[in-house]
């Protein structure tokens, strides 16, 4: 299965605290041209969602750019109810990884067995991803360092996380 990246656009681009410009083209640009970057690291499926304000049109307006879908909710809906719908209308949403900080929808896609994770955690993902793709990495063990050995034997506490909390923590290690 795939890892679909389903984003709140606004409140991605308000964990990156650029709402200051009040030019929000100029932010959702911004925005779409880092998503571009990270969509050429890990090619994971993006779809970005925006609230339509503004939106005359009764149908949702889409754009794709870079690889990644652009969604603009239509008139009378929000970004967040679009976004429950999307996910709700896969029927399990057990392939999306949704970023956002509302709670609402976070409650609401975990109910679908949607992977949630918070902007501002993304936000550190997306820059630890760029910043390793632009380190250069030497051979390490030219350096001194040595490979890590890992052991099959058992060690430390036994008892496991929920297999919800395990199956979290490993679509969350992908990105």
């Amino acid at each position: 299965m795939s890892i679909r990246l389903l984003i709140d656009g606004y409140n991605l681009i308000g964990a990156y605290g650029l709402m200051r410009n009040k030019n929000l083209e100029d932010e959702r640009n911004g925005l779409i041209k880092k998503l571009c970057e990270y969509k050429k690291i890990k090619n994971y499926e993006i779809t970005v969602v925006f609230d339509g304000t503004g939106n005359s049109s009764p149908f949702e307006g889409g754009d794709r750019m870079g690889g990644i879908s652009i969604i603009y909710s239509r008139i009378g809906e929000s970004a967040d109810d679009l976004i429950k719908r999307i996910v709700k209308d896969s029927g399990s949403g057990e392939g999306f990884i949704v970023v956002t900080s509302d709670r609402e929808i976070s409650g609401f896609c975990s109910g679908y067995n949607a992977t949630v994770i918070s902007s501002g955690e993304f936000k550190s993902r997306l820059e630890m991803a760029s910043f390793y793709q632009n380190k250069d990495f030497d051979d390490d063990e030219e350096n001194g360092y040595l490979p890590l050995h890992i052991s099959t034997k058992k060690k430390g506490n036994p008892r496991k996380l929920s297999k919800t909390e395990r199956q979290k923590k490993s679509k969350l290690r992908k990105l």
